[in-house]
Order: C-alpha cells, then sequence, then structure tokens
C-alpha cells in the first residue's frame, strides 16, 4: 500500500547496517520494501540525497493507471476512487454521479473529526456541474413532476434520488441525508417490489441515476415570471491603437462566423440567443438593428458620465432576423473609423452601457442597495454578506453591496455550522449538488448530482482511497487565495509543511516501523511530493523579490495571470504533463 525510496536526506541520518525494516517487523501487503548495502563511510556524503532512480516516475503511475481503469467505469459502488484525469474511461450511470462532475479528495471518509485533523488530508469538493462528457456516455436525462414541482425532503430539502429508501408501501420516504421521513405526493406514488424498490425506477431517472435535471416550476423563477433567452453584447474599443493593430479587422471578420455557432436549445434549428454591438473611443456608439431597417442606425452618446440607452427596440435581435443588417454593420465599422486618431478609450462607461443594454433580460433591481454600495465605496468600506437563511433570499439585488464593494456573497442554505457527531462505518456519506440555471431556450432547469463514498474507521483506508489529482487541484487553489494574505515565500513554506504533515501522519499510525533514512509514501499519494515541487514552481508562487541575478524575475502581472489561471482551472484542465524543451 506504499512506496519506500531509499536515502537519508534530511528524514535522519545516514542508513546504517540493516539497513531496512528491523529484524522481525514486516510490511504491509502491496508495501515494497527496497533495501540496499550500506555504503562506505566516504560516499555517505555524497548520497545525503534521495536516489532519483528509487523516486516514482508519473509517466510510469499514469501508464498503469490507462492499463487498469481504461475503459467502462460503472459508478454502482460507494467510495469508488474514480481513474486518473489523464486516463479515458467512460461513465456508466448507475446511481451515482460521474466523476467529471464530483470529485472527491477522499473516498473514505473518517468517522471521526479527529481522524482527519491527524493526517492534514483535505476534505473537499472539485464541481463542475456542466463538465463536458465523454463519447459514449448518456446525456443528463429531464425529469418533469409538473405543476407540483419536483419531490423534496420536508426537512434538509434534498431532492429526490436514488440514495432514498421508499417505506411503509411506497408512501413516505427516508431522507438519506437528515434521516427524516416525508409524505409522498399522490401523483408520485407507486407501489413497491418484494425488494422495496419502487415499480417505475427504472422509468424515472431520478431514482436510478447518480446525475439527471430537473424541469423548474414558476417558484424557482424570480417573482414567479420565467426568464428570458440570454443575449450576448459585444463591446468593441475602436480607438486608434485597435484600428492600427488590426483588432477591429480581425474582430469583425471572423465574428460571423461566431455568430452562427451560437448555442441552441435542444431539438432547435436555430438559436434564440441575442446580440447586439456596441463601440466605444471617447464616446459610446450604439446600434439599431431592427430587421425592419434597410441598414444599421448608428447613435452616439457623448456624455459618459450619464449613460444611458438611446434605443428602446432594436439594440438586441436575433441573428436570423437580422442577419444581413450584422453583416453590413460588422463590414462597415472597419471603413468608418479607419481615420481616427482618437486614442482615448472609457472601458468603463462602455461596460456601464451594455449594463443598461441588458437590462431587458436582466430582472430589474431595486436603487436602495446600489446607492447603499455606492455609499459604503465612498467610506472606502468593503462588504462581506454571509446568508444564512433557508427562505428565498433576493440575493441579485442586496449583492450589489458586496459587488460594488470588492466583497463577495457567501450563501449558505440549510447549513449546518458542524457535524459534531461521528459518522457510521456502515451507512457512508452522502453529498448532493443542485445547480438552478436557465437553458439557452429560456427554459429553467435543476440540474442534480448526487455522490456518495464510504466512511472508515482506519487512517489507512483514508489514505489507501485518496484522489491525489483532486487533492493537488484543491491544495493549489488554497495556495492562490492565501497568496491574498501572505507572501509568496510564507505560501510556499506552508504548502511543504502541508505536504510533510500529510506524509510523516502515514508514516507514523499507519506504515510498519522502518529506517529513518527511508522515504515512505502511500500508494495513492506517492506522486505527493513531485506535484507540489511542480506547484512552488509555478509562476503563481515561485514569486517573491528579483535578485541581481534575476532570480524569481516573473512579472507582477505575469504571476497575477497564472493565479487566476489556476484558481479557475477544472479537473480536465489540471493534470500533469511533461513538456520538452
Amino acid at each position: 500500500m506504499g512506496t519506500q525510496a531509499n536515502g537519508p536526506g534530511s528524514l535522519g541520518p545516514p542508513p546504517g547496517a540493516g539497513y531496512g525494516a528491523p529484524p522481525g517487523a514486516s510490511m504491509p501487503p502491496g508495501h515494497p520494501t527496497m533495501t540496499a548495502p550500506p555504503p562506505p563511510p566516504q560516499q555517505q556524503q555524497q548520497q545525503r540525497k534521495l536516489d532519483p532512480d528509487q523516486m516514482p516516475s508519473p509517466i510510469q503511475v499514469i501508464q498503469d493507471d490507462r492499463h487498469t481503469h481504461g475503459g467502462p467505469f460503472y459508478t454502482n459502488k460507494r467510495g469508488q476512487v474514480p481513474p486518473l484525469v489523464t486516463t479515458d474511461f467512460v461513465v456508466h450511470d448507475e446511481g451515482i454521479c460521474s466523476p467529471r462532475f464530483i470529485r472527491s479528495t477522499i473516498y473514505s471518509v473518517p468517522c471521526t473529526p479527529e481522524m482527519l485533523r491527524q493526517t492534514a488530508l483535505p476534505f473537499a469538493l472539485c464541481i463542475s456541474p456542466f463538465a463536458r462528457q465523454a463519447p459514449g456516455e448518456s446525456a443528463l436525462p429531464l425529469s418533469d413532476f409538473g405543476e407540483e414541482g419536483p419531490v423534496r425532503c420536508n426537512r434538509c430539502k434534498a431532492y429526490m434520488c436514488p440514495l432514498m429508501q421508499f417505506i411503509d408501501g411506497g408512501r413516505r420516504f427516508q431522507c438519506v441525508f437528515c434521516k427524516a421521513t416525508t409524505e409522498v405526493p399522490p401523483s408520485y406514488f407507486a407501489h413497491l417490489d418484494h425488494l422495496g424498490q419502487r415499480s417505475d425506477k427504472f422509468q424515472r431517472p431520478e431514482l436510478c441515476l447518480g446525475s439527471y435535471e430537473i424541469v423548474a416550476t414558476k417558484e424557482y423563477c424570480k417573482n414567479s415570471v420565467f426568464p428570458q433567452p440570454p443575449a450576448f453584447l459585444f463591446l468593441l474599443d475602436v480607438s486608434y491603437n485597435s484600428i492600427r493593430n488590426g483588432l477591429v479587422h480581425i474582430f469583425c471578420s471572423h465574428i460571423q462566423s461566431i455568430l452562427q455557432e451560437l448555442p441552441r436549445a435542444e431539438g432547435e434549428a436555430e438559436s434564440n440567443v441575442r446580440v447586439g454591438f456596441i463601440t466605444y473611443s471617447s464616446v459610446v456608439h450604439f446600434y439599431n438593428l431592427k430587421a425592419s431597417l434597410a441598414q444599421p442606425q448608428m447613435l452616439v452618446v457623448p456624455d459618459v458620465h450619464d449613460m444611458f440607452v438611446p434605443l428602446l427596440d432594436g439594440c438586441l435581435v436575433t441573428v436570423q432576423e437580422a442577419s444581413v443588417l450584422i453583416d453590413s454593420l460588422l463590414e462597415q465599422i472597419p471603413a468608418m473609423f479607419a481615420e481616427t486618431r482618437e486614442t482615448e478609450t472609457i472601458l468603463g462607461a462602455a461596460i456601464q452601457a451594455g449594463l443598461e443594454a441588458l437590462k431587458s433580460v436582466l430582472i430589474p433591481q431595486s436603487p436602495f442597495y446600489s446607492q447603499l454600495g455606492q455609499d459604503c465605496v465612498a467610506a472606502g468600506c468593503c462588504v462581506d454578506l454571509f446568508l444564512f437563511h433557508n427562505a428565498y433570499v433576493d440575493v441579485a439585488t442586496i449583492g450589489q453591496v458586496a459587488k460594488m464593494t470588492g466583497g463577495q456573497v457567501y450563501k449558505y442554505t440549510y447549513f449546518q455550522i458542524k457535524y459534531d457527531d461521528k459518522l457510521s462505518e456502515e451507512e457512508g456519506a452522502f453529498i448532493q449538488v443542485a445547480l438552478l440555471y436557465t437553458t439557452f431556450g429560456g427554459q429553467r432547469r435543476l440540474r442534480i448530482h448526487n455522490l456518495a463514498l464510504a466512511t472508515c474507521s482506519q487512517m489507512a483506508d483514508m489514505y489507501r482511497n485518496c484522489d491525489l489529482d483532486t487533492i493537488v487541484n484543491v491544495l493549489s487553489k488554497q495556495a492562490i487565495r492565501q497568496l491574498l494574505e501572505q507572501s509568496p515565500r510564507q505560501v510556499r513554506d506552508g504548502c511543504i509543511g502541508r505536504g510533510a504533515q500529510m506524509l510523516a501522519a502515514y508514516r507514523k499510525h499507519c506504515a510498519s516501523p522502518s529506517s529513518s533514512g527511508q522515504l515512505i509514501l502511500p500508494e495513492c499519494m506517492k506522486l505527493l511530493p513531485l506535484y507540489l515541487n511542480c506547484l512552488l514552481k509555478s509562476d503563481a508562487l515561485s514569486g517573491g523579490h528579483v535578485t541581481q541575478q534575476g532570480a524569481h524575475n516573473t512579472g507582477l502581472g505575469e504571476r497575477v495571470g497564472r493565479a487566476g489561471q489556476i484558481t479557475i482551472c477544472s479537473m480536465c484542465q489540471d493534470w500533469p504533463m511533461l513538456l520538452g524543451a
């Protein structure tokens, strides 16, 4: 269950006679022991470092996982560790969601929080609710509960899923998350078979699949009004520099093909997404693309301090109804501004203009919180909102205070600050993720993902069921967040200390007694030192100060850009790759 690499390094004194496990000690099954004759005294100084030939190879690990776990992956086992992100596999949903949607750092959750603290392993999830599925995988099915809406637990409001247990002949169900029982609506009732399963289990996606979608009712929309289809508003800088370097010409020549690939609603031949165009330099130009016009009309707003939309109709149109006018506009824009000498640009006013134009798509907001946010900015105050309401909260409106002051909104629905009871090793741990979104056709939907994890009382089971890819992804995001409060050097030292604590806990609690000159690594985490070293050498964390010799000379802008990339990296974008020079 582990790997050992010879060499004392900084972990202990040079090995002497009897290098390896002490007499009478045995290693756990699958935990290879690497021994070597004691080196002569004159060679001990040269062997102060670990032997690179004895270190695990990431290439070999990736190849072995592809050979072992490539192909079909059935999600019918609780706590099953998924293949590496570098492995090609096809998911067959059998009641637990695909690891493409949710990956956990550990798949055997400790029964007590103390065990988790001792290991220093992060317990976190990497959630990608709209992850791209592999060829051969089925699209998420859609369930429609009608006007009554989706069936949910009365206490914790969890959505119906395959993990729920039906009792009392199918008239009630017990929630797997909070153990409360809820009456089954008459329209949703079905008889149970001799195994206690509903007779319509395989006809309803929410009863047999780990991932599915549900049609949302008006209760899931603000003011009980279904939203309009989304819109894209393109803001183009037409100042002198953009004209000179060819950006305007490139945009206008390529946007036409992009508009033909706008997303469509399921089953629709044409896209309902509306588009609009705004150009700006020192003033803002709007364009009327109403289909009844013979050619596009330009409207100029010179007062950038009092921005407004100068037209009521024609700013946002579908590509189908105004394709001729859009093509004409894109041909005229480079010529209209070809002789401009205006170098000033007002990006802020342009974005404000876009907001004004999109208010027909966005739901109007109360001006109170916007004005309150402006007052906070004037006073130099930053507002972070932590919302714990279980009832409906107009986050879009009250969140303006946090948004305008540089803060954030943290919303916790039915939040329990701490689970202070022990987990049952027999029952396991369950997680449900629900996302409310609007399709490109304007339909309101819920996307549900369900994950089932095992529980354990032995620390060795935790290390045996870790997902190193997810651990590194989580550690990298945590490191980037710490950069806001600590120096790069402090963050790097923290990463090293965290990694050392993980491996030290494994050596202390899981491995057999051995020489202090041996580096003992758990099988699932034997590449952790290498991956942490790669993280520490990334442009986001390798900064610090610029020396006269040019060390750590990564520019601040580049470092911030790299940090932003790491923050938004999903699991399919964050994986090991060896690049040739």
